[in-house]
């Protein structure tokens, strides 16, 4: 076995995951977690830009931009679950 291939197994291992395929599950969760966060500040300074400049309907849609990316959110923790 060569050290590229057996890092890449003992990293798979690491993660406790034990197969590549598995592992890039995993990591696609953590890049849609990436984007729902990024998605839930972006509501964050979207709700704030609305309050500061008295327009509701950014407001709301900053709103509805956070609940959105809580809901993903949830659905990732499900899957994460899931796959326990």
């Amino acid at each position: 076995m060569t050290v590229s291939a057996r890092r890449k197994k003992e990293s798979c291992d690491a993660d406790g995951r034990g197969d590549p395929a598995a592992r890039k599950e995993f990591t696609m969760s953590n890049d849609d977690r990436a984007k729902n966060d990024a998605q839930h500040m972006k509501g964050q300074a979207e709700e704030v830009w609305g309050k500061v400049t008295g327009d509701d309907s950014k407001e709301m849609k900053g709103k509805m931009d956070q609940a959105s990316a809580d809901a993903k959110n949830g659905v990732e923790d499900v899957k994460d679950d899931l796959r326990r």
